[in-house]
């Protein structure tokens, strides 16, 4: 898990990762407000409001789901239904696309 967390993913793949998966929750500009987020407390992350974590902890945030980093019981595991290529991807896409970081 360490080398995948740390292993810099594809942004431009993360993109379509994100719009099939994510953008439902959090929105297709990443503040919380996709279609879905109305019915949830709390609401989904802000990534813009994300900027102190780690590509590391955001990795295991969506292999394992917030419960497993004491967020959002509601953010869902996705470790059993995106590939870890996947994962890395849409983890660089959102660093890159809405906080504005490296992969790391």
């Amino acid at each position: 898990m360490a080398a995948l967390a740390e292993s810099a993913g594809n942004p431009t793949a993360g993109k379509t990762v994100f719009q099939q998966n994510c953008a439902v929750c959090h929105g297709v500009t990443g503040k919380g407000d996709g279609p879905a987020a109305a019915g949830l407390n709390p609401k989904p992350a802000n990534f813009s409001e994300r900027l102190a974590s780690t590509a590391a902890r955001q990795v295991i945030v969506v292999t394992n789901g917030g419960a497993s980093q004491k967020l959002s019981p509601l953010m869902p595991a996705y470790g059993e239904v995106l590939t870890d290529v996947q994962i890395r991807d849409v983890v660089s896409f959102v660093r890159a696309q809405f906080m504005g970081t490296a992969t790391r």
